[in-house]
C-alpha cells in the first residue's frame, strides 16, 4: 500500500510541476472564471457531493451541503480577489533623492513560484 500511495503522490506531483507554468501564464481572468465554473458546478450538484461524502464521512447531509456551499462561496471570493489583483500585493516605494542615503525606485509584487503541497 505504501509503494502505490508513493507513486500515486510522485505522479501527482509530476503533473503539478508540469501544469504549474502553464497556470502561471494564464490570464487572471481565465483563472477567475475557472473557479467560477467549479463553484457553479459544485453548487449544482451539492446534493450528490453531500451525499458521496456521507458515505465517507457520516456528517451528515444538512452539514455537508453547508461545506459545499461555504466552498463555492470561497472558491468566489477567490476569483473576485484574482480579479481585482489583490493577491499581487504590488508595493512602489518611488525614488526620493532628499533622503540620506537617497531611495531608489523600488516595486514589488508576489509572483507564483510552482506547487505546493501540504
Amino acid at each position: 500500500m505504501t509503494t502505490t500511495l508513493t507513486t500515486t503522490l510522485a505522479q501527482a506531483t509530476e503533473a503539478a510541476l508540469r501544469a504549474a507554468p502553464v497556470l502561471a501564464a494564464t490570464p487572471d481572468t481565465t483563472r477567475a472564471d475557472w473557479l467560477r465554473a467549479v463553484a457553479d458546478a459544485m453548487d449544482v450538484n451539492a446534493d450528490e457531493l453531500a451525499q458521496l461524502a456521507d458515505t465517507e464521512t457520516h456528517l451528515g447531509a444538512v452539514r455537508l451541503r453547508g461545506e459545499v456551499a461555504r466552498t463555492s462561496g470561497q472558491l468566489r471570493l477567490f476569483a473576485a480577489v484574482i480579479t481585482d489583483g489583490g493577491y499581487l500585493e504590488v508595493t512602489i516605494d518611488h525614488a526620493d533623492e532628499n533622503l540620506t542615503p537617497p531611495r531608489p525606485d523600488l516595486r514589488r509584487v508576489l509572483r507564483p513560484l510552482g506547487p505546493v503541497a501540504v
